[in-house]
This record gives C-alpha cells, structure tokens and sequence, in this order.
C-alpha cells in the first residue's frame, strides 16, 4: 500500500473557482447504493486453496465463502456490470474476480469468470453503457481463445494461487485477455459514423449568441472547458469572470468494433455576460506540462485541469464498481470533487502523458492514481460506510486495471482511441474569442489560436559533452510574426524550465551523462496564448547496460557462431550472477525471472518459427521488462538459416505477431549496403561508413519512437541498427546478420564486437580473433535459399 503523500492536495474546484451555479463543493455524495448479492465460488481439482479460507469483497462489503463455496455480501447497486474480488484470507492476494450484472442477485466465480473480467478491463470499454458491454461478453466467452485463459488461470490456482494476478509474475494472462478483448471488437461489422452525429476530432469549443444578455458556449467535446472572461481586451491579469462549459455525456449511439465508436450531440452551457465588448479565452487544462503550480491555480487553466481530472477519476470508478455518480449536482460541483489527496508523482506523470498527447500512458497515469489514493477516494464514495476492506479493494482492483492498460498500451498496434483520454490529448487545449454583445446583437471580432509550437534538434543524437543546438524559428502563430513568439526551454524534463522568456528561438545545451533526455519547448504569442512541444535527445543511454547477460536462442544462427565467446573475451563467465551469462532456450521466456537494471537480454538472430511464437506469447512480458529499467539487444534478422546448415529454413517475426516493445515494426528488405549515419557515436565509432555484405541487412525498421538513435541505413535511407529509450529501460534493435558477417569476415563483421563491446560499456570492441575467412559459396550468402529469390541483384 503506498503511503508516501508527498504533498496532499484537495482536487476540486474552489468556492470563488470555475462555475455556473452556487452551489457548494463541500456536499457529500448521495449515499452508495448497495444491494445482496449470493452466490458460489468454484476452484479447479488438486488446487491448494481451501474454499473456506476465500472471502469476496466489493467496494461496498465484504463475505465470507463457505467450505462448499457459497456466499453473501454486499455489492454496488449500480446501473452497470461491476467487478468483485476473491481473495485469500491468509495472504490477502485476489485469486478470482467476479462479474456481476446489475440484473441478477446471484453470482458464480470461477475461473471463467476471471477470464471474462479481465477481458472486460480493455480500456476501449471505458464507458461503454450496459447493454454494449453485454453485448461485447456474450461475444468473449464464445472466443475461439477464451478457453485457452481459463485452463491458463486454472493451471496456476493449482500450483500458485496467491500469483494468479500478479502482473509481475505472469504477465502473459493480461497479454491474452487483452488480444481476446481486440479479436473480439474486431469480430464486430461496426459501421460509419452517422452525419453530424458528432463534431469531427478536431473541433474546437466556440462561443455563440444567446437569448437577452447571454452567450452561449458550445463544446463538442467530452471534456470539460473552462472560460475566462475578460471586459474588453485581454490585459494578462485574471479574468473578470469564469465559467465551465459542460461536456457532452449523453450517447445517441454506441458501435462495437475496433475501434468502438460513440456517437453524442455538443453541449451548450448558456451564460450572463451582459453587454460590451469581451475576450474569452477556452482552457482544457492539459497544457499545463509538468508545472504541478499551473494544475492547482485559480485560473480557467487550473480549474480546468482538475475539472477533467475528477471525470477521468468518476469514470474510472464506473468501469470497475458499474456505479457512476457523474452529473449528481452536489456531488460534482462544476467538475470538482473534495477529499481527493494526490501525490506530485501522481500530477506529473498525468500531466507529462496529456503534454506529450499521449493517451495510452495517460490512462494507465490515470488508473495509477486510482490505485495510489484508493483510501481517499474509497472514504469519498463510501462516505459513512466506510471501512478498511474498501481502500483494500479499490486498490487491488485498480492494480489489476493497470496491468491490463500496460498490456493494451503494448499490443493494440498504436490505436489510442481510448474514450474521453484520447479527447483530452486530441482536442484543442486552448482557443480564444473576441465578440461583442449588446442585447440581441452578437458580433464576432475574430478568434486566436495558440502558437504551433515546434523545434528542430542538431545533431538529433550524441554522447556527453555533444553540442546541441535547440531550434524553434520553425515555431508560427495565426496572427503574430514569428519574431514575436517568445520561448522557453526544459531540457530534461524535470518540469523546471531552465531558460527565460526569450524571442532568440536558437539555444544550445549539452549533457553531462548518459540518458535519453525528453526536451520540452513552451511558445506564446503577445497575448500570452501558449502551447507544448517536446522530443526526446538520446545521449549514448544504452551505454553500459549490460550487467548479467541472458541470451534466448534455440538455434545456432548461420554457422554456429556464439556469442557467449565474445562476452568471455570480456572477463564474463556462464553463470547467474553479474558479470556472468546465461544461454536459454525459448522454452524459459516465460518463467525466467528478468531484473530491470540488472538483466540484459540477448534475442538471438535467425531463430526458427518456434522461437518466434513463443516470444510473441511473451511480448508483454518482455516490454514490461524493459519498461520497467530493462535493456535488450533485439537482433531482429530473420528469414536466414541455422545450425550450419542452409536448408534449415529461419523463421518470421511478423507471421509469429513479435511485437518489438515500443512497437517498433520491421520489414522484411535484403540489402547488400549499409551505411553508418554518424561515425562520432560510440557504437559505431572507428567502423567503415559504408558496409557490404551478402546481406548487409534482412530487415529495416519502422514505427520509430521518438527520440530513437539511427545508428545505421540500407540503401533506401531505412533505419537497419536503432536504439531508443523504452519507459525507463532501452532497445538495441538490428537487422543485420551480424553474426553471420562475423564469421564470414566482411566488414559486417566488425559490427559484432562493437555492439557487446558498447552495452558493457569496455573498449572500442575491435575482438582480436576477427579474420576474413574463405568464402563457401554455399554459405556465404545470409537468406535462407527459400527466399533468396526475393533478394536485390548485385
């Protein structure tokens, strides 16, 4: 249970804050409604646990399982399907969840409804109404995958029932939830959008005329705005007036499919403005960058922010208790809701994922925070109910959502449509108005957007003490010469900007150590109308990273050259510890524990189908891995052969669904050339700028994060030898047959000890043994024979 509040924060809007109406933030809720529910829990034969040591717990109470299985408790009495928890009384640890329907008094849990549970977490279900999600269950448990995650769960309950979800430990249960719930909204015909039926995702807040004196400001989106009024002309001080648009709630249509689509009318919140001349300026909050000041503020921007806030915070809470207390007046005062502690961690991580638009890490911030403040947020919504089993679930069960939100976040191939995240990254952050209004007559003076924020980064990657130089004169505005757009600069990230406002738009900065560094820019025109942009500098970060080395390989690729020789050049030895490396087969990827910060994995080149199938069952796995501080050496070259023989035919990564953590893509591209981008970087310093062998590479890749270093190309300019940061770890990718240049003694083969020379961070990695060795005709060339008809001519 985190306990470490590093700074405790009432999240709602304050009484002189962002309204419409008096009305007092200080109400609590309507009471939780509660019903009975009974049921029976069912385990599978030869498990360890004893029935009787279960207890099912809710939000709202908590039950005792009989030694038959049976029995009662109290649940939410929602309009939704909820979630409930099986957990053991010995350890404490959830082994079962339970779906419950708001129809039915009566619940079975099992395994199989564990499984249904966990695929009914897909954030694209976020928000779906009752009878969508029936719909969406009905489809899952006759998926063609769904038994395979029952007898999953099953087999665990029999041999570790306290680590069925622990996404630490098996990851590979969230990873086939989450690909049932995606073939599953596949499954679904959802067809086109209705005209009309919804603004375009683009679309900004506007402002209109009203009856008498009022205006009216219309939102098209499922956010909330917030409107600072000026009298007359914007002055740069605080607005006259605020008041918080209402975001559209009421669906008119719900599609399965992938992705979901939800239809909804604008709302329009009518206002008083009385007559004059006004500027208004339109604030979503979600420019606030990592500034947790900016969050808090008194202003249209702050309220804003904390408005969204507590609707991301509700909604959540309906997806997994199936009760929603959005809309209720006194409990949601314009957005806000009181008793809400959060940490700085909690604001920054939200506020860094909304700057960076990006929606999947913003969910899974959001579900964290969730977690992270389960006791405050439980005493709010159970108010006098209240009691320790409460937080305990809360927390628990928002735990649970976030491993199956990282899940999603690596497999759901880049669509981040997540409902109301993906409004928060996607719409306009800002818009402003000018307009006049005297009784009936409304005249509209012109608008202003923010500026586009942009900069250019030389070079785009380096090493410590590299110059860079930071360039934002590609930075414009609708209205203002660039001349006059002022910048500032964060170059790590730390949300502390390290430069004044300044017109110079030209700054250089180097770096002391390396590190993947993310730079932020903010640019503001003369009416002080700002906006965001950022990359990512990546500074020789995958540099040392190798402390005990795992290799998976099932085959020798090409002719049988190991590189454990290479690291024993090193002064490593096979074995467990730092220093040491260990060769496994593909057999372990799913059992084999990997340490973040102490691991280094090894994929090994040209392996066969078996070993790309099982690595594909693991991707999440892996990716968590990395996310979590580890590195890999992702050598990527397939369609070569093996073992010293070129019939053994090499496998396919992409007919196995490999997902590169970061989803980086491949594609499959023999080419004879390669060519080093920049022989200043350590990896691929003292090496020949243009390398050729037969092949130079298989593979490119594609789909970059940003931020990533390309080491090296082919001949069409595609990336062949990347590195980039991957959460709070990193990925050295390659394409090349690097240990078939090796052996052959090209100049591909000088690439090799580099690679393992740079992530144990020793020498220049030139190995001694290296010699050009005889060409055998049969074996010289890297593709296998099947698919070297695909191959360029010399």
């Amino acid at each position: 249970m985190k306990k470490h509040l590093l700074l405790l924060l009432p999240l709602f809007l304050f009484w002189s804050g962002c309204k419409k109406d008096p009305v007092s933030p200080e109400e609590p809720p309507s009471a939780l409604p509660t019903r009975q529910v009974s049921g029976a829990v069912a385990l599978p034969t030869n498990t360890t646990v004893a029935l009787d040591q279960l207890e099912v717990v809710t939000l709202a109470g908590k039950g005792a399982v009989s030694n038959t299985g049976a029995f009662t408790t109290t649940a939410v009495a929602g309009e939704k399907q909820q979630i409930v928890l099986t957990k053991s009384k010995a350890s404490g640890k959830p082994i079962l969840l339970g779906y419950v329907s708001p129809d039915s008094a009566q619940l079975q849990i099992s395994s199989r409804s564990t499984a249904l549970a966990l695929v009914m977490m897909n954030p694209m279900l976020f928000t779906m109404p009752k009878t969508e999600r029936e719909r969406m269950a009905q489809a899952v448990i006759v998926h063609a995958r769904f038994n395979e995650l029952v007898q999953r769960l099953n087999s665990l309950l029999q041999t570790a029932p306290d680590e069925v979800l622990d996404n630490a430990l098996h990851p590979e249960v969230y990873q086939l939830a989450i690909e049932i719930g995606i073939a599953t909204l596949k499954g679904f015909n959802a067809a086109g959008r209705s005209p009309g039926a919804e603004a375009s995702i683009g679309d900004p807040p506007s402002v209109k005329n009203g009856e008498g004196d009022n205006v009216v400001f219309v939102n098209p989106r499922t956010i909330y705005y917030c409107a600072g009024v000026f009298n007359g002309n914007y002055d740069g001080l605080a607005p006259d007036k605020m008041v918080l648009l209402e975001a559209k709630e009421s669906l008119v249509e719900v599609r399965l499919g992938w992705p979901p689509v939800r239809l909804a009318p604008p709302t329009e919140t009518s206002y008083p403005i009385g007559r004059g001349q006004f500027f208004t300026r339109l604030e979503s909050g979600t420019r606030t960058g990592l500034e947790v000041s900016r969050m808090l503020a008194k202003t249209p921007e702050g309220y804003a922010f904390r408005a969204n806030a507590a609707k991301s915070v509700a909604l959540v809470i309906d997806a997994l208790v199936g009760w929603s207390f959005i809309g209720e007046e006194e409990v949601f005062s314009f957005g806000g809701l009181d008793q809400f502690s959060v940490t700085l961690g909690n604001l920054y991580e939200i506020g860094q994922a909304l700057s960076e638009g990006d929606a999947l890490e913003a969910f899974t911030a959001l579900v964290t925070f969730v977690e992270n403040n389960a006791a405050a947020i439980a005493r709010f919504l159970v108010q006098q109910g209240y009691e320790e089993f409460s937080e305990e679930f809360l927390e628990q069960i928002a735990e649970i959502a976030g491993a199956a939100s990282l899940a999603f976040q690596i497999i759901s191939a880049g669509n981040e449509e997540v409902p109301f995240i993906y409004d928060l990254v996607a719409a306009p952050p800002v818009v402003d108005y000018c307009f006049t209004k005297d009784g009936a007559n409304f005249t509209d003076c012109g608008s202003n957007a923010p500026p586009l924020a942009d900069f250019m980064v030389s070079p785009s990657t380096g090493d410590v003490q590299t110059v860079f130089t930071f360039d934002a004169s590609i930075t414009t505005d609708d209205k203002d010469p660039a001349t006059e757009i002022e910048v500032r600069w964060d170059f790590n990230g730390d949300g502390t900007w390290d430069t004044d406002w300044s017109k110079n738009k030209r700054v250089t900065h180097s770096y002391s150590a390396r590190e993947a560094y993310i730079v932020y820019l903010e640019a503001r025109d003369l009416l002080q109308s700002a906006a965001i942009a950022h990359t990512i500098v990546n500074v020789s970060g995958g540099f040392a990273s190798g402390k005990h080395i795992i290799i998976f390989r099932d085959v020798l690729p090409w002719q049988n050259v190991r590189i454990e020789n290479l690291l024993s050049s090193h002064g490593f030895t096979a074995g467990p510890g730092v220093n040491q490396f260990e060769v496994l087969p593909s057999t372990q990827m799913s059992t084999r524990a990997l340490l973040p910060g102490e691991s280094f994995v090894i994929i090994g080149n040209s392996q066969d189908q078996t070993f790309y199938n099982r690595y594909a069952a693991n991707n999440v796995r892996f990716a968590n891995f990395v996310r979590n501080g580890g590195t890999i050496f992702w050598e990527a070259c397939d369609l070569g052969w093996f073992n010293n023989n070129p019939n053994n035919y090499g496998g396919d990564l992409r007919l196995a669904g490999v997902i590169i953590p970061g989803n980086v893509g491949t594609i499959f591209d023999y080419d004879f050339y390669n060519y080093v981008t920049d022989p200043a970087l350590p990896l691929v310093r003292n090496l020949p700028t243009i390398i050729r062998h037969n092949y130079a590479s298989h593979e490119s890749f594609t789909n970059l994060p940003e931020g990533t270093t390309i080491y090296m190309v082919n001949e069409s300019n595609d990336p062949t030898l990347i590195e980039y940061k991957y959460g709070a770890g990193w990925i050295i990718a390659t394409g090349q047959p690097i240990e078939h240049g090796y052996y052959v003694g090209q100049d591909l083969g000088l690439l090799l000890p580099k690679v393992v020379s740079y992530v144990l961070g020793q020498g220049g990695g030139l190995h001694t043994t290296l010699t050009k060795r005889e060409v055998d005709e049969s074996r010289a060339s890297s593709a296998s024979p099947a698919f070297r008809k695909q191959a360029k001519t010399q």
